[in-house]
């Protein structure tokens, strides 16, 4: 199995399609409005793929810190223990995984079940909630929890399970957006069990989702959905990694082309969260940029396939290396 080569520091790269070579050169928007008896998803279902077991590379997303708010390590005795954690935007909250895997410090196996846990704390002590806490059976593959964000105001957390993939996902293989209430520590599951790329808007009404060839965002409270076929894209190529404006205007995505060769160039995209409309911003650049997260001023940090930031304007077209 071909695994991404990039060295991307802090960056957990997420969601996924990919598709061969099409003809029309326009994307199509599509605004649907389901009637209140219809199914709120709009979108094909993507049957998962056959996995398989995969070392898992220690330090994916953000690695652990010493911190008084870091969760006490497992101890899970001759196993490989792996974790990652986010703080909300306030501070006041931290979002923790933990996985152990059943083989030694020198690969050797010691078992047939892996451990997965997934806590929220409050810094001051005041609520914990243990979201996920179990073993699975190690023999197809793993799922993990992943794609940790946050609403704006920090009291959701959202995360989706991702699972390790036969073949070569560049941005990952995701199974549903899920919804955690840091009030009562409750969680519901709110993309319908759909496979891709899924990323909540900041304020938690909308959610954007990259399933197939599909772009579309969904407003939760009325399933409004607005959708954009990719189908204008061309070659082999992969893309994921949904980013939200500050002003929940656009969503910004990232097509790597020959993704697994290694990629020889990238595409940067912005979607019109309300028409559909697409606009590339930045076009098969050899420096294979990787959109990394949007800046409150309006830029976006893109990270290039060595590690090194920049930051891009959308409306100069300036991409500046961040010294």
């Amino acid at each position: 199995m071909k695994r991404f080569w990039f060295s991307i520091t802090g960056l957990l790269l997420i969601g996924g399609l990919s598709a061969c070579a099409v003809a029309p050169a326009t994307p199509a928007a599509v605004i649907l409005t389901p009637e209140p008896s219809q199914s709120v998803s709009t979108l094909a279902a993507t049957l998962p793929r056959q996995l398989e077991i995969i070392t898992p590379t220690a330090g994916n997303g953000q690695p652990p810190v010493d911190s008084p708010t870091r969760l006490p390590p497992l101890e899970p005795g001759d196993m490989t223990v792996d974790s990652w954690f986010s703080i909300s935007p306030d501070g006041k909250w931290t979002a923790q995984v933990q996985v152990a895997f059943p083989f030694d410090k020198n690969g050797v196996s010691t078992g047939n079940r892996y451990y997965v846990r997934l806590e929220v704390l409050k810094h001051d002590g005041s609520q914990h909630w243990l979201v996920l806490d179990r073993w699975a059976d190690w023999g197809l593959g793993y799922t993990v929890p992943a794609n940790l964000h946050w609403r704006n105001d920090s009291q959701r957390l959202y995360f989706s399970n991702e699972a390790t993939a036969d073949g070569c996902a560049v941005f990952g293989n995701k199974r549903g957006l899920f919804e955690v209430n840091l009030e009562n520590g409750k969680v519901v599951e709110l993309s319908n069990n759909t496979f891709g790329e899924l990323q909540a808007a900041p304020d938690g009404l909308r959610i954007a989702i990259l399933s197939e060839k599909v772009l579309s965002v969904r407003t939760l409270a009325s399933g409004k959905t607005v959708e954009t076929n990719l189908n204008f894209l061309r070659g082999d190529w992969q893309a994921g990694n949904l980013l939200w404006s500050p002003d929940e205007k656009n969503i910004a995505f990232t097509v790597l082309y020959k993704p697994c060769g290694p990629p020889e160039s990238s595409s940067i995209y912005r979607m019109n969260a309300s028409t559909g409309e697409i606009t590339s911003l930045i076009t098969l650049d050899k420096r294979v940029f990787v959109a990394s997260q949007w800046l409150a001023d309006g830029r976006i940090e893109l990270i290039d396939q060595v590690g090194a930031k920049y930051h891009f304007d959308p409306v100069k077209k300036t991409i500046d290396p961040v010294k």
